[in-house]
């Protein structure tokens, strides 16, 4: 089982809530686009408005990380808004969305994770590693004392198995 010390730094419940690494540090894609399985582009609202090579965002706007426009994303991919509940359910697929809501954060949105069919979740930590978590909690924190902890799951969708 792989660990890391640095991200146990990050992320203050991932070692007691369970994880391992599953890929090395990698670019891209990011969260979102990991969370969607699109591995060639970088779902990025800043590339996709200067019309960057490489980058996706909703067609039209807007060009945000609010939590709706985010979740739209998604929506735009089957998925609907449903209880905040990170149990397995059979025949779908979930997300989580975390919000960090220091008051000086503009845009909230701060990370998606997706769940496993086993129910545990998946996530891409922005540039770092590709891991695998027990929990949604595994990284939440109050960041700001843990500054790169994602804060915490405010909605959950999810889709029909394909």
């Amino acid at each position: 089982m792989w660990r890391s010390a640095r991200l146990e730094a990050d992320f203050p419940n991932l070692a007691a809530a369970g994880y391992e690494l599953t890929s090395p540090c990698a670019n891209p894609p990011t969260c979102i686009g990991y969370a969607l399985g699109d591995f060639d582009y970088i779902w990025d609202a800043n590339g996709a408005v200067i019309k960057e090579p490489g980058y996706r965002w909703l067609p039209d706007g807007p060009f945000d990380f609010q939590i709706d426009t985010v979740a739209k994303i998604f929506e735009l991919h089957g998925y609907t808004r449903c209880r905040l509940d990170d149990s397995l359910e059979e025949g779908y697929e979930k997300i989580a969305i975390y919000e960090d809501k220091r008051e000086n954060r503009e845009e909230p949105f701060s990370h998606v994770a997706r769940q496993l069919p086993n129910g545990k979740w998946t996530s891409k930590l922005g540039p770092d590693e590709d891991i695998e978590h027990d929990t949604l909690t595994a990284l939440e924190g109050n960041t700001w004392v843990h500054q790169k902890s994602y804060g915490r799951v405010v909605r959950i969708m999810k889709r029909r198995v394909r």
